[in-house]
């Protein structure tokens, strides 16, 4: 499947109820819980240094009547000083003259505890949960890809492995997924696990939202249907037990926060603190604003000028070099492509790929934070991909896509 990228240069402003979109996720117990977790005997939480602030407790996740491929890691964020939340302040030391932001508006926030996929989600569990819900009543736009690939590293023209197909390798981020496909995926995996699905059609969450063709304008800020409880103006239950998608400060907290409590700046990409991942400029100095340059992003993330290369060994032992790609998904070497998950360095948290290799979608419309305008005709996205030169890269950038623009995303829950 081709996808022409399409430079977005407006944003239309809606005037419509806001949605129910909390910024920060109500704590809650895991009594209703009904999913298998195995703890993993390696987690961070057993290695933990007493006098560090923040707790990280790895869990694996099983899916019922599925392969044992299925399964997923959550990392589950906790303090060890008793509060349930601390601070962060969105796109701090985030301004530097070569950003695609370019503009720093730093914003202090509450982050609640919460948990995160460790990887962004996979093919395999992607297509099984599909399957599953497909079966029980949903319906979809599209159908998900096993990755995505380009010609050489050309930046205009994107290409779908196995839209559709049974998958073929394992740990594979699912790419050309909507954002309406994402939250409605998210409740199947709910509903199917067990849980309390979060994204509903009514204001009493009774009727979990089953349904993303209710709208398919692709490109287009007309004739949205932004009535409450559509898919495009959900119900939010902030309560619910189940899956959903990250909000944006879950997302730069797993990205920039150390086990101290301490934070990388927003110039750097996630996990990397020797310095930033643009270069410093005249115009930075004549500013007063001093950076080093990071010499070692590059370990951090796959873009476009190192996604045609390859990984001997993920974080999961998995073998992602060109050859085994080539055999399994057609994949020709030169070409630039996304590559199994854990095959750069982690966040410091132990979150891998959050910049790089795809795009990610988060639940928030895309406004400038802090801001009075609520609603806008993008949702917000975070990291850039195997092909980008200059979208969202760093921990501390944002930017947003229409809902039906294909990426992938990872998953959050309550804690």
């Amino acid at each position: 499947m081709k996808i022409l990228l399409i430079l977005l240069l407006s944003i239309s402003i809606f005037s419509c109820k806001e949605p129910v979109n909390p910024f920060l996720p109500e704590k809650i117990t895991n009594s209703e819980s009904k999913e298998e977790i195995n703890q993993d005997d390696n987690s961070d939480s057993q290695n933990q240094n007493p006098e560090e602030f923040i707790k990280t407790t790895l869990s694996t996740i099983s899916l019922p009547n599925c392969p044992e491929n299925t399964k997923f890691d959550m990392i589950a964020i906790n303090f060890t000083d008793g509060r349930t939340e601390d601070d962060l302040i969105l796109g701090e030391n985030q301004y530097c003259k070569k950003s695609s932001s370019n503009v720093e508006i730093p914003y202090p926030v509450k982050v609640k505890q919460f948990k995160m996929s460790k990887y962004m989600v996979s093919y395999n569990t992607w297509y099984h949960v599909y399957q599953w819900a497909i079966k029980n009543g949903y319906k979809f736009i599209g159908k998900g890809s096993e990755g995505m690939y380009a010609k050489g590293n050309d930046a205009g023209v994107y290409y779908a492995f196995n839209e559709g197909g049974e998958p073929k390798v394992e740990e594979m981020p699912v790419g050309s997924v909507n954002w309406r496909d994402a939250i409605v995926w998210c409740n199947a995996l709910s509903e199917m696990t067990g849980l309390t699905p979060v994204y509903c059609s009514d204001a009493n969450f009774k009727t979990p939202l089953r349904d993303s063709t209710q709208s398919t304008t692709v490109f287009a800020d007309t004739n949205w249907d932004m009535t409450p409880g559509k898919i495009d103006n959900p119900y939010v239950n902030t309560k619910a037990n189940g899956y959903r998608l990250p909000y944006t400060a879950e997302w730069e907290y797993a990205a920039r926060k150390k086990t101290d409590g301490t934070c990388i700046e927003g110039r750097n990409i996630p996990g990397d603190e020797s310095g930033s991942f643009y270069e410093h400029t005249s115009t930075d100095t004549a500013n007063g604003i001093e950076f080093t340059q990071s010499t070692v992003f590059g370990n951090y993330m796959w873009y476009r000028y190192n996604a045609a290369g390859e990984c001997a060994k993920t974080a999961s032992g998995k073998d992602d070099t060109n050859a085994v790609m080539q055999e399994k998904l057609g994949h020709k070497p030169g070409n630039n492509r996304t590559h199994l998950s854990g095959g750069k360095l982690p966040s410091h948290l132990g979150f891998y790929d959050l910049t790089g290799n795809l795009t990610e979608w988060m639940f928030e419309y895309n406004v400038q934070h802090g801001s009075i305008i609520k609603v806008s005709s993008f949702r917000e996205v975070r990291g850039t991909d195997f092909l980008s030169d200059t979208n969202y890269k760093t921990s501390g950038e944002y930017g947003g896509y229409f809902p039906l623009h294909g990426i992938g995303f990872r998953i959050c829950q309550n804690n």
